[in-house]
């Protein structure tokens, strides 16, 4: 054990061992002569095996005889105190420091984590409307707004298979929130060719239904062609088209295309139902090409948001 006093000539905090408490120490860093407290002035604890007056004589006879073999002055037998690391306010802010900055690196870490384990990192807004519940007005995602007519464009592939119910969902509120004697198509990206809904467009509201009808019909599997789905939706001189995939979009033919609907007044958002960092980053340029935006989700906000909107996964 050790005992920490301070010094009576620089008042730095210095350390002792116990076997010297009653005696005398000179200071590491000033050199100066410091008494040490013995006993109940150390502290209040009681003396350890280590402190007992037996064990205090012996260091000090084996200090001294230390001393005289060296051949040193008389007063060379002080013993030298150890520094203390912490000195005072100094070394709490210190300590405070290090802690911030332990704190700052976890912090961090947890947020690259957080980003590549299905958290938006594409300029997707923090706070964000639940896309199943219908906006007061014109709106895809609860956030999004769109123009009539409107073609929306589903994934059927079976890498959508885990988020297709939430896209047709998506889309049943999209639905909701156009005005009566809107016009809407939607197009299901499927294995074989995509389907439509027959004419290409539906009036709102009636057309809900059927638009819930064609979503129900189809079951996502195997690969789609976006491109081709897309084509078929430009095809019906929309003003708007909502495409809902977990694919890339940003190859050379697809952006091609958008570049025919810019040219064509046409506005191409891209939602990402199922988070996936390298399929968002696609569907913000292809978006973007078009002067649209991309909305990407993960599973579990979709999961919560469903529960929250109080219907069936």
């Amino acid at each position: 054990m050790s005992i920490k006093v301070r010094c009576s000539r620089c008042a730095k905090r210095i350390s002792i061992d116990e076997a010297f408490a009653g005696g005398v120490c000179r200071c590491p860093y000033c050199t100066a002569i410091n008494n040490v407290p013995g006993g109940h002035l150390a502290g209040g604890r009681s003396p350890s095996p280590a402190a007992t007056p037996a064990r205090k004589v012996a260091s000090r006879a084996k200090a001294a005889g230390r001393v005289k073999a060296a051949g040193q002055k008389p007063d060379a037998d002080i013993p030298v105190a150890d520094r203390v690391a912490l000195q005072g306010i100094a070394g709490i802010v210190l300590l405070v420091a290090l802690l911030a900055m332990v704190a700052g690196g976890v912090f961090i870490a947890v947020k690259i984590v957080g980003s590549e384990d299905g958290k938006p990192d594409d300029g997707t807004p923090a706070v964000q409307s639940n896309p199943f519940i219908p906006a007061d007005r014109a709106m895809v995602v609860g956030d999004i707004a769109v123009r009539p007519p409107v073609v929306y464009v589903l994934d059927a592939s079976g890498s959508m298979q885990a988020a297709y119910a939430y896209g047709g969902r998506m889309i049943d509120a999209s639905l909701a929130s156009l005005p009566g004697g809107a016009k809407a198509g939607v197009i299901v990206g499927a294995e074989e060719a995509p389907t439509g809904i027959s004419g290409g467009y539906v009036t709102m509201p009636t057309g809900r239904a059927a638009a819930s009808r064609l979503i129900e019909s189809i079951r996502p599997a195997g690969g789609a062609d976006i491109a081709e789905a897309l084509e078929a939706a430009l095809a019906l001189s929309p003003k708007t088209i909502v495409l809902l995939t977990r694919q890339y979009v940003d190859d050379a033919s697809l952006l091609a295309l958008a570049d025919r609907a810019r040219q064509r007044g046409v506005v191409i958002i891209v939602i990402v139902p199922g988070y996936r960092a390298d399929v968002a980053e696609s569907a913000s340029v292809l978006a973007k090409r078009t002067g649209g935006e991309s909305r990407a989700y993960s599973l579990d906000q979709l999961s919560e948001w469903a529960s929250q909107a109080g219907g069936a996964d």
